[in-house]
């Protein structure tokens, strides 16, 4: 797993580029938007629900603008929020990764996909361990050993190290997934 070298500052900056920028933000709130929030309603039916009750409240890391947090509330889970540098209310709230703003143990569980965009991989972890509540669910989905776009800080070179980021988690399942870029995931649970 690799980290670039990057001042926090201008990674921010950097980060907010690609979600604040217009071109992008029209193809993610006009022809993407439907679609990818059936892709999340589908994957959530498959791998979350059936650990999760309806009044399990859910949090996405690095959401944009919300589909995912669109999908989990049409499956029937209302109290689910996003949380972005940019945030896009009200399903998506400011917030930052490595600095979550949620109180200790305040979740069932976390979903991302984002993990290629932390700059500090460890803290993000220790991030999603703390807000989750004992025994909840991470659902997690990263890119391995692919090119990162110019707005990716991490590399995932290997699941074998990976694993070794996850302390303080069970792993419930593991698997080579293809979806919207991503394709390995991870459903953990927080000892």
């Amino acid at each position: 797993m690799g980290t670039k070298n990057m001042d926090y500052q201008k990674y921010l900056e950097l980060q907010k580029l690609k979600t604040e920028d217009p071109e992008r933000r029209k193809i993610w709130l006009g022809v993407e938007y439907e679609t990818k929030v059936r892709i999340f309603e589908n994957h959530f039916k498959r791998t979350i629900s059936e650990h999760l009750d309806l009044k399990s409240k859910i949090l996405c890391v690095g959401a944009r603008t919300g589909q995912e947090v669109i999908a989990l509330k049409n499956l029937g889970f209302g109290e689910s929020i996003g949380v972005d540098i940019v945030p896009f209310e009200p399903n998506v709230v400011y917030g930052d990764m490595h600095s979550l703003p949620f109180s200790a143990c305040s979740f069932s569980a976390v979903f991302t996909n984002c993990f290629d965009h932390s700059l500090y991989p460890l803290v993000f972890i220790k991030e999603v361990r703390r807000v989750l509540i004992p025994g909840g669910y991470f659902l997690l989905q990263i890119q391995l050993d692919k090119q990162l776009d110019k707005f990716g800080v991490t590399n995932v070179y290997s699941v074998k190290k990976f694993r070794d980021l996850l302390e303080g988690f069970l792993i419930i399942d593991e698997k080579s997934i293809e979806m919207l870029s991503m394709d390995y995931e991870f459903l953990l649970k927080k000892n």
